[in-house]
């Protein structure tokens, strides 16, 4: 896998583990260097190793490169997807597939709909105005 250790990437070869090079380009290079930033933060490289069950997350360039078993890094893919395209922080799904790994492991919950369990990401609609409001007195 790309940037990664020869350690960490022959682990590629076992059976249950796959990988994936995820690209995290954006149009404008201020927002896009802000959000790489935050992607490498070691705390949350730390949550998506444990929530996504990845055993190595590697954030290089316009890249992110990751080993791990296949649901989790369909998880890790949507996780940087939409923190790099929709601006949603990590730790809103992180929390979101920490509660959907313990639903999983719980067997009343599988045949359940989860949508009421898990937390909603709202967008907040905030107003373009650029000119305050005229408060007449």
């Amino acid at each position: 896998a790309r940037y990664m250790l020869f350690q960490d990437a022959k682990e590629v070869l076992k059976n249950d583990i796959s990988y994936d090079i995820i690209p995290i380009a954006h149009r404008k290079a201020e927002t896009f260097v802000k959000r790489r930033a935050r992607l490498q933060n070691e705390n949350i490289l730390e949550l998506c190793k444990l929530v996504c069950d990845a055993s190595q997350v590697v954030v290089k360039g316009k890249s992110v490169a990751a080993v791990g078993t296949f649901r989790g890094l369909i998880r890790l893919r949507k996780l940087v997807l939409d923190y790099m395209e929709n601006n949603v922080h990590p730790i809103y799904n992180l929390k979101k597939f920490q509660i959907m790994k313990k639903l999983e492991s719980l067997p009343e919950h599988r045949k359940e709909s989860w949508e009421k369990l898990l937390p909603s990401i709202k967008k907040k609609n905030l107003s373009k105005r650029r000119k305050p409001h005229k408060i007449n007195t």
